[in-house]
């Protein structure tokens, strides 16, 4: 891979497995802790499996990029303007956490991962 993200998988079968996998989850109202599952279906908004290290790597593309360049990654980071002038505070896939966009996040589902 460009990146050298080789512990990187998309599951995209809901029915497959993934070594190593992590389970979402999150308490339920009487406290009770849910399985959340994840969204394999749904190419690109889940099903996407990393381990710290690739993800580090792709974070730091951001910074240095050997995929894209900086003038795509300074788009990426934009946030689009709607066409009543107000901001979405959400670019290309990713979006800006400060004013000079010197940070920034992925949105998703917000969930709890623990090793089984």
């Amino acid at each position: 891979t460009p990146l050298g993200m080789t512990q990187s998988v998309v599951r995209g079968d809901r029915h497959g497995t993934v070594r190593g996998a992590t389970v979402g989850y999150s308490r339920g109202p009487d406290g009770s802790w849910r399985d959340l599952g994840d969204l394999a279906g749904s190419m690109g908004a889940g099903g996407i499996y990393t381990t710290l290290g690739d993800l580090q790597k792709w974070a730091e593309n951001y910074a240095r990029p050997r995929v894209g360049t900086a003038a795509s990654i300074a788009q990426m980071m934009t946030p689009f303007t709607l066409t009543n002038g107000k901001s979405t505070g959400y670019g290309f896939g990713s979006s800006s956490t400060s004013r000079d966009r010197s940070s920034a996040s992925i949105t998703g589902a917000r969930t709890s991962r623990t090793a089984r």
